[in-house]
């Protein structure tokens, strides 16, 4: 019986670990960045529509949750493409699986990119 090589699963763990990791650093980046949105579509609309700036809006920040879960699914899709590195025997329903948390994480991005932009034009 030939040996088996351990690369393809030092491979797939830091595969795993690296796509954790940029996930985590892609939410804080975009979590920032959707505060100063936020921020300046707030002075934006006080300038454009006076008399808003002091009324607290029950649906500021309602995108983050959505963008929570769009980067935990995103982040979660990386141990399915991990493990099909060196899983041979699944390696179709690993990469099947990778796709629909991918595409699940996008959609939910989206939905909290429209309710970023539809809450911050809501007077």
């Amino acid at each position: 019986m030939p040996a088996l090589s351990p690369w393809p699963a030092v491979g797939g763990a830091l595969f795993i670990i690296a796509w954790a990791l940029i996930a985590w650093v892609l939410f804080y980046l975009i979590f920032a960045n959707g505060l100063i949105l936020e921020v300046l579509l707030n002075i934006l609309r006080s300038v454009m529509v006076p008399g808003t700036t002091h009324s607290p809006r029950p649906e500021m920040l309602g995108w983050v949750p959505a963008m929570q879960a769009a980067i935990l699914l995103a982040g979660a899709a990386g141990i399915p493409a991990g493990l099909a590195i060196f899983w041979r025997g699944r390696r179709k329903v690993l990469l099947l699986s990778f796709a629909a948390a991918l595409t699940l994480g996008a959609v939910c991005g989206a939905y909290a990119v429209f309710l970023l932009i539809s809450s911050s034009i809501t007077i």
